[in-house]
């Protein structure tokens, strides 16, 4: 791997922490929706299921006349408790050890990409910069718009850049705009077309770079 762009996800690609932080979120959002439309449980469950159908996020399905604003809506139930996640000081050690650009590329917003690194251990300072939901305008990795908006932000090509990922529907999005893409999974998996390398956790990828 030889690009001289590194860009990275966050969540269960940084760390691993199964669906927990998932769970945190998914319990904040239902909250949000009961609070802010005065749903049920049950309704509110039913008016997320509805918008995952149509292939959206929540926040994508917000419109101008809901009683909030889809910043309201991230920075809420994006904020949640990751004081758990173990500290990773080899982590901190290659990203410093690697002189490639490096970037972080995240559905959520910078106040959880904060408060990962600083839980991890990990210096923000490794990163040039960190393009978040509300940098994205809400186009989120899963559409190649996304890439596309990341990689004309900071005036980057495609073919210099090295994604690591552990979701397949982003890896497939960024490898269409043409992003090399490597796969964070501790879980066995199938080929794919899309991804061009897997491991096991982001140490052992990053170990690799230094060879």
């Amino acid at each position: 791997m030889q690009n001289k762009i590194l860009v990275f996800d966050v969540d269960n690609t940084l760390y691993y922490a199964g669906d927990k932080v998932e769970d945190e979120v998914n319990i904040k959002r239902n909250l949000f929706f009961m609070e802010k439309l005065h749903l049920s449980e049950d309704e509110a469950l039913g008016f997320i299921s509805k918008i995952r159908k149509n292939n959206l996020y929540e926040v994508e399905a917000i419109t101008d006349d809901m009683p909030f604003t889809k910043q309201e809506f991230m920075d809420d139930v994006c904020d949640v408790d990751v004081s758990f996640l173990p500290r990773n000081k080899k982590l901190n050690e290659l990203l410093k050890k690697l002189p490639q650009r490096k970037f972080i590329i995240t559905d959520s917003i910078i106040k959880h990409v904060h408060d990962v690194l600083k839980a991890i251990n990990v210096d923000e300072d490794n990163f040039e910069d960190i393009f978040d939901g509300h940098a994205m305008n809400y186009t989120f990795k899963h559409d190649p718009q996304c890439f596309v908006n990341f990689l004309r932000r900071y005036n980057l090509k495609a073919q210099d850049c090295l994604l690591f990922e552990d979701n397949l529907d982003n890896l497939c999005a960024a490898k269409s705009v043409g992003l090399a893409t490597v796969l964070i999974t501790p879980e066995p998996t199938k080929k794919h077309p899309f991804v061009d390398q897997s491991f096991p956790d982001i140490v052992t990828a990053l170990a690799t770079l230094t060879k």
